[in-house]
């Protein structure tokens, strides 16, 4: 396929590395106190936790089944909580 003068050139939409993510989601979360990570652990949006694993990670979504999904600096996890 040939561009032509008239035709605008198409830009491809970057989508953010989990790194980015993480970073933007840290930001947000900074003000907060970390809670360290345990299966029993009573968990929400927005939280800041630190997994042993994992390292520093922000709560996205409390899921069905005891489920929390979790962005960290590798990328997004569902964990277990509230056991």
């Amino acid at each position: 396929m040939t561009k032509t003068k008239n035709e605008p050139a198409r830009k491809r939409s970057k989508k953010a590395s989990p790194e980015e993510v993480w970073g933007k989601m840290i930001d947000l979360a900074s003000s907060q106190k970390k809670i360290p990570y345990t299966f029993s652990g009573n968990f929400k949006e927005n939280d800041l936790i630190d997994h042993s694993t994992f390292g520093l990670g922000v709560v996205t979504q409390l899921l069905p089944g005891d489920k929390i999904q979790v962005v960290f600096k590798d990328g997004e996890r569902i964990l277990i909580a509230r056991r």
